[in-house]
Parts: C-alpha cells; structure tokens; sequence
C-alpha cells in the first residue's frame, strides 16, 4: 500500500496551452515536462507538494490517492514509488 511508502515522485507533462496552439512553435520545441511528489504527512492523508502551489494540496487518503493518479495520463506520466532500503525485499520480484 502506498501509506507504506516514503513518498511518490512524479513526472508530467507540461501544459502550455499557448504554445500548443501555434503549430511552428510547436514544432521546434520540445514538450516541456514536470517533477512533483506526494507524501503521506501522518501515514494516512496524501499531500500533493508540487512547487506551483503556494502550499500543499490535500489529495485525501489512499483511496484518494488512486482516484487522483487515475486522472493522470498513463502513457505521458512516469510515477516513482519511494521506499525505505529495509523495505527493498517487499518490493522485489522472485
């Protein structure tokens, strides 16, 4: 379970609504792309500590948390699981 976890970093895609509109500019530049985490402050609320918020975002509890990562863009957002070292073995494939 995610509560387990040190935290969640990811990486999406940057919106830039302008620039997607002009097809010559498009063209020349690449797609921008963003880090953020998600941390679990008392092991039970998800918090969403992106830089562009003014203070972080309360996303809710883990059921929360899979809802809002089902919104994300599976095929453009790469997510990172961050765990413990002691915690290596849970995650290891046999």
């Amino acid at each position: 379970p995610f509560k387990d976890c040190f935290g969640l970093l990811l990486n999406i895609p940057l919106e830039r609504p302008f620039f997607d509109r002009l097809p010559f500019i498009r063209s020349l530049t690449k797609p921008g792309r963003h880090w953020f985490t998600i941390k679990t402050i008392n092991g039970e609320e998800f918090y969403n500590l992106d830089s562009k918020f003014s203070k972080p975002k309360l996303i809710g509890n883990q059921n929360d948390l899979i809802e809002y990562l089902n919104t994300l863009d599976r095929a453009q957002t790469y997510i990172y699981i961050v765990i413990e070292e002691s915690m290596m073995e849970r995650f290891e494939q046999k």
